[in-house]
């Protein structure tokens, strides 16, 4: 075989490989981090039934009543929160927790990721598959703050395997960013 056809058949070898290796990766990065689906979101807002709750952020005392939603991405969370409630198969572990306010920064317009101080919020295990995030008055003024949604990250099962991000607000956040980008381009018309 000539030297051309030879190099030809190496790079043409060489290249298979990357890609058998490339769609091997992406494989495994769109597979599931949770591979069961049994889990559940339940969400509780403010109200007058569990404001007084919230104001003393108290471990001990607790709202009898519940007004559960289950529909995380359409809360509206400058209305705040009092308990999220996240249930799934197996034991959930939440050392690692960390809950974000995702929101535009009016400066710079580039979108934001702050911290929730961990003072803010309590974490309760009321059973080994179900956890409880409880929220103060002080989270609840920094979700009023500025629009925005929730990030919750961290979660993890008993045998370490991450469960997904929970994004709690993100349709009203984002039907008010389209509202904004209206409102400017409306202006911008009308001169």
């Amino acid at each position: 075989m000539p030297i051309k056809e030879v190099l030809f058949m190496k790079t043409i070898r060489c290249m298979l490989t990357v890609a058998v290796i490339f769609i091997g990766i992406t494989a495994q990065a769109q597979a599931p981090l949770v591979s069961n689906a049994q889990s559940a979101l339940w969400i509780e807002q403010a109200e007058k039934s569990n404001k007084k709750y919230i104001r003393s952020f108290n471990e001990h005392q607790k709202a009898a009543q519940t007004n559960w939603l289950t529909q995380p991405s359409q809360i509206e969370i400058k209305k705040g929160l009092y308990r999220i409630r996240f249930t799934q198969e197996g034991l959930l572990l939440a050392h690692q927790i960390t809950i974000r306010k995702v929101h535009t920064d009016e400066s710079s317009n580039q979108e934001v990721r702050t911290l929730l101080p961990s003072g803010y919020y309590r974490i309760e295990h009321p059973q080994p598959n179900t956890l409880d995030v409880y929220f103060s008055e002080g989270a609840n003024h920094f979700f009023r703050a500025d629009a925005g949604y929730i990030l919750i990250s961290g979660i993890m099962q008993k045998n370490q395997l991450p469960v997904s991000d929970l994004i709690i607000g993100s349709i009203p956040y984002m039907a008010q960013l389209e509202k904004k980008k209206t409102k400017h381009v409306s202006l911008l018309a009308s001169r």
